[in-house]
């Protein structure tokens, strides 16, 4: 099968979240692959990806800070965004970054900023701050 070439590959076990989240992306003009789960998503990596959002926790069994040294073993460019919003997430969060993670946006903050965030790092054109609206 050839692959293909994607803006986004968006890891997240919550499947509401995988359905708004890629719907606003694509919204903005992006192309999202989603995945709820850590194979499903490195299946879906024969396809060229722009960059990843990578939640942190993705059920009982998995954890987004090993996603993720896996993801940067075999795509060590390969840039990624930190999607979560609990709070006693923040020493993985601090490992992640330590390890190459782009940034952390929390699921609490407005989505716009998650676009925002998407859009400064793929070089999206016409990106201006004044797009990141307050808080």
């Amino acid at each position: 099968m050839a692959s293909s070439s994607y803006d986004i590959l968006f890891i997240d076990d919550d499947e509401v979240i995988l359905l708004v989240t890629g719907e606003q992306l694509r919204k903005h003009g992006f192309s999202v692959l989603t995945a709820p789960d850590s194979s499903r998503a490195l299946a879906l990596l024969e396809n060229q990806v722009g960059l990843v959002v990578l939640d942190v926790n993705l059920g009982l069994d998995e954890d987004g800070v090993r996603v993720m040294e896996i993801l940067k073993h075999d795509h060590s460019d390969l840039p990624i965004i930190i999607y979560t919003g609990l709070p006693q997430d923040e020493p993985r969060i601090i490992t992640m970054l330590k390890r190459g993670a782009i940034c952390y946006i929390s699921k609490s903050q407005p989505l716009p900023h998650l676009v925002f965030a998407v859009k400064t790092i793929l070089g999206h054109p016409g990106t201006a701050v004044s797009e990141l609206p307050p808080g």
